[in-house]
């Protein structure tokens, strides 16, 4: 996915190891085309990546490939359901829109 994200953490002094959580909000390529680098590996090696169970109902390829499968390999993809609380930021919940 074209865009500037690995360019402005740097830019911002944030290596994208020091990230602890991802929240997907939903799996449109402009949403979640950072969760992995364009040879396949995790952008935030070391980050949960949280999203919502009923999001992965619908997925299907290039995104099954693309993002979840290399999530899943890496042990790195959290399916939650519903109102889930993220215990790396204090007071931050999850939680799905209807």
């Amino acid at each position: 996915m074209p865009g500037r994200l690995p360019d402005s953490l740097a830019a911002a002094g944030i290596d994208p190891s020091d990230v602890d959580t991802v929240v997907l909000t939903h799996l449109h390529p402009d949403h979640c085309g950072w969760t992995v680098t364009p040879a396949g590996e995790p952008l935030f090696p070391d980050a949960r990546h949280v999203l919502q169970r009923a999001e992965l109902d619908w997925v299907a390829e290039p995104v099954l490939s693309y993002a979840i499968r290399p999530l899943r390999a890496a042990d790195l993809l959290s399916e939650v359901d519903g109102e889930t609380v993220l215990a790396t930021a204090a007071g931050a919940v999850v939680v799905p829109a209807r």
